[in-house]
C-alpha cells in the first residue's frame, strides 16, 4: 500500500507490532485513514486482556511504534479493544477513530 508516496507493508507491519508484544496483543489490522481522518495508517488492536490495559501499556506500545518503524509505516492512532470489528458476514469493517 501506498502511505505518503512510499510502499508499506501491512501484513509485515501488523506482524511486527504484534511480535513485538505478545504477551498484550491478540491481533492487528491496519488500515489507511479515511479522508477526513488524515492520510496515514490507523491501527486496530485486539488485547488479550482488554478489561487490564494501563495508561502505562499504551504508552509504551506508543513509543516503540515512533523508535521501530519507518514514519510511513507508523500509525497515527491506535484503538485499542476485546474484539474485532466485523459485520454481520464476519468480514472486518472500517471503525471510527473519535476517542
Amino acid at each position: 500500500m501506498q502511505i505518503a508516496g512510499h510502499k508499506v507493508s501491512l501484513p509485515y507491519t501488523s506482524a511486527t507490532l504484534k511480535a513485538a508484544f505478545p504477551n498484550l496483543i491478540k491481533e492487528v489490522w491496519l488500515r489507511k485513514m479515511n479522508i477526513s481522518e488524515g492520510r496515514r495508517l490507523k491501527a486496530g488492536l485486539q488485547l488479550k486482556d482488554f478489561a487490564s490495559l494501563k495508561k502505562e501499556d499504551k504508552a509504551e506500545i506508543y513509543h516503540w511504534i515512533e523508535e521501530n518503524l519507518v514514519l510511513e509505516a507508523r500509525p497515527k492512532h491506535l484503538t485499542f479493544s476485546a474484539d474485532k470489528a466485523l459485520n454481520s458476514a464476519g468480514k472486518l469493517i472500517d471503525w471510527p477513530i473519535n476517542e
